[in-house]
């Protein structure tokens, strides 16, 4: 509903786009991630579910220039650990993983409430440290 009242609704695209892509739904992911990469002129956070959906559908290149463009955008702007984390995610980088939701504990940041909920974390639940992780935020 919120995509028929405006198309161009960043974070709609992005959870259309996150959804398909934990679905495996690649056709379907990719054009509403791009597009919601354009639409909010390439946000941190519109990346990130890019690079995630790049990763999970083998991508790895172009995954990787997402992280690219986000460690330059931190040159000059804020880029969110979790960011980086979820890309990291869909490259199953999970020592990188781990230590972007270190350093977003210890930003405390408000967004790591998804930790328990959000899909992307499911390859990670079986980890040691993403209990350890729970525990820190006090999610367990």
């Amino acid at each position: 509903k919120t995509l028929e009242l405006d198309p161009n609704y960043a974070p709609a695209l992005i959870e259309l786009g996150r959804v398909y892509t934990v679905l495996g739904q690649k056709t379907q992911a990719l054009p509403e991630l791009e597009r919601a990469a354009q639409v909010s002129n390439r946000s941190s956070s519109s990346l990130a579910a890019l690079g995630y959906a790049y990763g999970v559908f083998g991508s790895r290149d172009r995954a990787l220039n997402i992280l690219s463009e986000l460690r330059d955008r931190s040159t000059h702007a804020y880029v969110s650990p979790e960011d980086y984390a979820v890309v990291y995610l869909g490259l199953r980088g999970d020592d990188r993983v781990f230590q972007e939701l270190a350093r977003a504990a210890d930003q405390r940041l408000s967004s790591l409430y998804t930790l328990k909920t959000a899909p992307e974390f499911d390859p990670i639940r079986t980890d040691s440290r993403f209990a350890d992780l729970l525990r820190r935020v006090h999610l367990n």
